[in-house]
């Protein structure tokens, strides 16, 4: 029977969709009405335990249901604005390290120099 309740916890567990501490705090709670309801029904069954407490995806909708959905929301959107930020910081980089590549090898191989020389002697002699 406990190797039936747990893989019956962890289904519950993979399906609740929030931080991890709410979650244990959830099993938890469910663990001890769990509990309390096997010492009053000693030869109850996972099935007897489904039917009174629910399935693992009833038991998530539910938890989802009574106002944790906001919370989850928010969550969401807390990650979505933190690997938004963390992608535009890359690009910014990557931009960087792309113009610095570029300028530093135009440096070394005198295109930059000899552009400015030309254009130079090319306006020196013209008046």
């Amino acid at each position: 029977m406990d190797k039936h309740l747990e893989g019956y916890y962890k289904e519950i567990y993979s399906l609740i969709v929030c931080e991890g501490k709410q979650k244990k705090a959830f099993i938890n709670e469910l663990k001890s009405a769990v509990s309390e309801y096997r010492e009053l029904n000693p030869a109850c069954t996972i099935d007897d335990i489904k039917a009174v407490f629910g399935t693992p995806e009833e038991i998530a909708f539910s938890f989802i249901e009574n106002g944790n959905l906001t919370k989850v929301k928010r969550q969401i959107n807390i990650k979505k604005v933190i690997i938004a930020a963390v992608i535009t910081a890359l690009l910014i980089w990557f931009a960087f390290a792309v113009i610095s590549f570029i300028d530093v090898h135009l440096e070394a191989h005198g295109t930059l120099t000899e552009g400015i020389l030309i254009i130079n002697t090319l306006t020196e002699v013209t008046p």
